[in-house]
């Protein structure tokens, strides 16, 4: 399977995994589990950017799925676990739900049509992707 579609049904159900969290649980036990998970993931995120053996250990690991430039920066799944607490935090249930759905299937869907069949570069992304 190619690392571009790896990648991308990877975010899909990450991503998903936080809609399904949020149908089970009552808004502050999500805020708190949310909150929890993504102090840990970011601690863990400089952990390995400051040490290189646990950077090398995590990107052999990854490799997949990872970009090649999240190997000295954090990685994708960072900015969407800060960008669910946001939405929760800042909106109602209902529509941080829809906007991390838009999230999970929109973002996944134009890079995988971006590195598919993008062909038209404005600014670093292609005009299919976009």
């Amino acid at each position: 399977m190619p690392s571009t579609l790896k990648r991308g049904i990877f975010h899909i159900i990450g991503t998903l995994s936080i809609v399904v969290a949020a149908l089970l649980l009552p808004k502050m036990a999500l805020l708190v589990s949310l909150a929890v998970v993504t102090f840990f993931f970011l601690a863990f995120e400089f952990l390995r950017l400051r040490v290189s053996a646990v950077n090398k250990r995590f990107s052999r690991y990854f490799r997949s799925l990872l970009r090649k430039e999240e190997v000295s920066r954090l990685t994708g799944s960072s900015y969407v676990l800060i960008a669910s607490l946001i939405a929760f935090l800042a909106f109602s249930k209902e529509i941080a739900l829809l906007a991390i759905c838009f999230l999970a299937i929109g973002d996944a869907a134009a890079t995988i049509v971006g590195k598919s069949w993008g062909k038209r570069m404005i600014l670093g992304r292609t005009i299919e992707g976009n």
